[in-house]
C-alpha cells in the first residue's frame, strides 16, 4: 500500500473486539495488518468482513493523511533547496535540520548590533550598563575580615581531621 512501517489502531474498535472470540479477533487484527502493509484484503467470514469495512476506511484515511503530509514536507524541502545559492561552500550549505534554519530576515531593526561591551552598551537593552559600585575598605576592616576567615577555616580543619 505504501512504504510506511506502521498504522494506527483506534481505541473505538475495542467494543467490537470484545464481542468477538479471541480467534476471530486475532483473524481481524491479522487482516488489518495485512491490508495496511499490502493494500490487499484477506478472505474473512461474513461477520468479520462487515467489521473490517469500517476499519479499512480508517486505515485508508490515515494512509491518505500520511501521504499528504509527506508531499507537503517534500514541497517544503524543495523550496528550501531552491532558495540556496548554487555556489555554496561547505560552510554555506543548508543545515541538515529544519530547526537549525534561520527563519528570520537579516534586515531586522529591532536589535542593537553593537556587541562590544567596551562601549558600555547592552546589546539587548540598548541602554548603558550600570557602573559597578565601588566600596572603599580600610586595611583595618580587611585585616578583621581576613582574621575571621582564617579563624573559621582553622576551626573547620580541626573539626574535619
Amino acid at each position: 500500500m505504501n512504504d510506511k512501517k506502521s498504522f494506527l489502531i483506534y481505541h473505538d474498535i475495542e467494543p467490537l473486539l470484545k464481542e468477538l472470540s479471541d480467534t476471530d479477533a486475532g483473524k481481524l487484527i491479522k487482516a488489518m495488518v495485512h491490508y495496511s502493509a499490502t493494500g490487499e484484503e484477506s478472505s474473512l467470514s461474513k461477520p468479520l468482513k462487515l467489521a473490517f469495512i469500517g476499519i479499512k476506511t480508517a486505515i485508508d484515511r490515515n494512509a491518505e493523511k500520511y501521504e499528504t503530509m509527506c508531499q507537503k514536507n517534500r514541497e517544503n524541502a524543495t523550496k528550501r533547496w531552491e532558495r540556496m545559492p548554487k555556489d555554496t561552500t561547505a560552510s554555506d550549505r543548508m543545515r541538515p535540520h529544519a530547526m537549525d534554519a534561520d527563519s528570520d530576515s537579516d534586515s531586522d531593526k529591532d536589535i542593537n548590533t553593537n556587541t562590544s561591551f567596551k562601549g558600555k552598551t547592552s546589546p539587548s537593552l540598548k541602554k548603558p550598563l550600570p557602573k559597578p559600585k565601588e566600596e572603599a575598605i580600610t586595611l583595618e576592616d580587611f585585616d578583621k575580615h581576613m582574621g575571621m576567615a582564617t579563624e573559621v577555616s582553622e576551626k573547620f580543619r580541626r573539626k574535619h581531621k
